[in-house]
């Protein structure tokens, strides 16, 4: 009797849950549905909004579903399961998200079945073809990051933003779509657009496409615009009183009038040729880059609402900062200063006043800093002891024989290269993420604690040993021009790039380091790579032409030698570091070798970005994802990824 009793319960559990969930599909619109082309057995990231709250939702991918709800609201992207090369999102869906599926694979998106669809946001995935045909609904359409040659919205006269930046498109119609209030189409190859009809414009970002000219007369309500890095020789703001923001770095302006635009609160002008500035009237402005102009002076004393200064570049012996007690990030690099006080600026989270004539630098009373960057300073010798909360420390290039970090247990960032350190200690900074050390007279190294260590450089030291077995996480090595007879990475299986040339490396040891490589699979062009030789003069050129790359070579690495030309800035002993890196706003580069150009190109390989001569970049206007970063110097050519955040 109890068996039987059992068993009734069970049947009626099993039966109520198949009838709750054939009514929860019964719920589902099947006739409004989106189709995605994708990889099978991936994690797919999907967000959606409904037509009304606890709307349900069935996602189907081959054997796999899954019984959501949606709501007015976007829910946030979750990761799905694909279980097949297709995926269906069936249901009342009006918002859609499907972005950052790079790696997933989303190929293709069919949302010709969802015609009530009024925002789609699909960027960075592998997209080289988008029909929106069906789908004159839309409001919002977000495609970034694609491979998209065109994109057809000439039928689309509801539509209020479009943001189609990081594609590959030479033109763009949008003639017909006059309630455009925000639009990005930076990073194409666009070389020109006509937005004179599109009165309602409040945001515009053009950025890194060739245009010579941009007419915004007709754009009066603009509160933000971004022009960055075009061939722009002028630019006409004085009606736009309304603007907020503006960047127009990176282009050809001799001039800039902003006596009009007293609201701005940003105001970005790198890398231009203005050789003045007038911002007296600008009280209300909080941030300010103007690096990388031929300035001998500038005059900030009516800004004192500023928390973010950039002047890095420009011809400055002397800055004021006295009165600007809210400065939270000061970037003052590569200027002739001798001297920089900062006895008033307490609030300092970020400063940044490498390549200057500074040999004292007072931090003492920045218990805020976070972030300090003083390369390439004759200073002897700096106290950052009260310094607790520094995450970044950046003292390359001066004369320091000791560093104190004992205290500092919330480092991830440390760059002390070329300097004449003997010895530091780091056993207190297991929070480190990167540690650039070249170039200095260390013997020993001790990184067996730091667990979270993701580069490491110790080039152009006497190391005689290496022990990087506890470091799992690591993803770039470089330990060339060291005493290392043998290297062991074989429980390094992140790894993407190793430089470990003149070394007395025998032949066995390299066929071992070669075999020990980890397997990489699907990795953007310019990782995997492992640089053994230099040049022919290498103590041990003959062994590495006598090891086996292939072995290598089987397991996707790319073995690189002098004559291959690749990171031909190996061939030196000069250092260079790049950081922060993963970046958000600025790309600084340190290195004493001169700059000619930094390129920058997308993961499939397209150049987003080109800049001459200068080694503090704006990247803020680039999406975020990987990309690869390509300095050429007057001493080579230096290839590193980088990541966008």
């Amino acid at each position: 009797m109890k068996h039987l009793y059992l068993k009734t319960s069970i049947a009626f559990v099993l039966i109520s849950l198949l009838t709750i969930n054939l009514a929860y599909t019964q719920g589902v619109n099947m006739n409004r549905y989106i189709t995605l082309t994708v990889q099978n057995g991936q994690e797919i990231l999907l967000g959606m909004a409904a037509d009304a709250d606890n709307t349900p939702v069935k996602i189907v991918s081959g054997d796999k579903e899954y019984n959501i709800t949606a709501n007015i609201e976007y829910t946030e992207q979750t990761p799905y399961i694909s279980g097949a090369d297709t995926m269906t999102v069936y249901g009342d869906i009006t918002k859609f998200n499907c972005k950052d599926n790079y790696w997933g694979g989303i190929t293709d998106i069919d949302i010709s079945h969802n015609t009530n669809l009024v925002s789609l946001c699909c960027s960075w995935n592998p997209l080289n073809n988008l029909d929106i045909s069906q789908n004159l609904a839309l409001i919002e359409l977000r495609c970034a990051g694609n491979n998209l040659s065109a994109l057809d919205v000439s039928q689309h006269t509801a539509l209020q933003v479009l943001d189609c930046s990081s594609n590959l498109l030479n033109n763009l119609d949008i003639s017909q779509n006059l309630a455009l209030t925000e639009l990005c189409c930076g990073i194409n190859n666009l070389g020109s657009l006509n937005i004179s009809q599109h009165t309602n414009l409040q945001i515009f970002d053009c950025s890194s496409n060739p245009l010579n000219n941009l007419d915004i007369s007709q754009n009066l309500a603009l509160i933000e615009l971004h022009c960055v890095n075009n061939n722009l020789s002028a630019l006409d703001v004085s009606q736009h009183t309304a603007l907020q923001i503006l960047d127009c770095s990176w282009n050809l302006l001799n001039n800039l009038d902003i006596s009009q635009n007293l609201a701005l609160i940003e105001l970005c002008c790198a890398g231009n040729n203005l050789s003045s500035l007038n911002l007296n009237q600008h009280t209300a402005l909080q941030a300010l880059d103007c690096s990388d102009n031929p300035f001998n002076n500038l005059d900030i004393s009516q800004n004192l609402a500023l928390i973010k200064l950039r002047c890095s570049g420009n011809n400055l012996s002397s800055l004021d900062l006295s009165q600007h007690t809210a400065l939270q990030t000061l970037d003052c690099s590569n200027n002739p200063l001798d001297n920089l006080d900062i006895s008033q600026n307490l609030a300092l989270i970020e400063l940044h006043c490498a390549w200057n004539n500074l040999s004292s630098l007072d931090v003492s009373q920045h218990i805020a800093l976070q972030i300090l960057n003083c390369s390439w300073n004759p200073i002897n010798n700096f106290d950052i002891s009260q310094n607790l909360a520094l995450i970044e420390l950046h003292c390359a290039g001066n004369n320091l024989s000791s560093l104190d970090l004992s205290q500092h247990t919330d480092l991830q960032i440390l760059n002390c290269s070329n300097n004449p350190l003997n010895d530091f200690d780091i056993s207190q900074n297991l929070a480190l993420i990167e540690l650039h050390c070249a170039k200095n007279n260390l013997s020993s190294l001790d990184v067996s604690q730091h667990a979270n260590l993701q580069v490491l450089n110790c080039s152009w030291n006497t190391l005689d040993n290496l022990d990087v077995s506890k470091n799992l996480k690591l993803t770039s090595l470089r330990c060339s021009n060291n005493q290392l007879s043998s290297l062991d990475i074989s429980k390094n299986k992140y790894l993407l790039w190793i430089v470990c040339y003149n070394n007395p490396l025998s032949t066995k040891a390299l066929d071992l380091l070669y075999c020990s490589l980890p397997q990489i699979d699907n990795i953007p062009f310019f990782l995997g790579i492992i640089f053994p030789l230099n040049t022919a003069q290498d103590s041990n050129y003959a062994n590495v032409i006598a090891s086996n790359k292939q072995n290598a070579i089987d397991k996707n690495w790319k073995v690189r030698y002098y004559e291959d030309g690749i990171n031909s800035f190996s061939r030196s002993n000069t250092h260079i570091a790049i950081y922060p890196n993963p970046v958000t706003d600025r790309l600084h580069i340190d290195t004493p070798a001169k700059i000619i150009e930094v390129q920058i190109y997308n993961i499939s390989g397209a150049l987003v970005t080109k800049i001459k001569n200068h080694t503090d970049i704006s990247v803020a206007h680039l999406p975020k994802g990987i990309y690869a970063l390509k300095v050429l110097t007057e001493q080579g050519v230096y290839t590193q990824k980088m990541v966008k955040e």
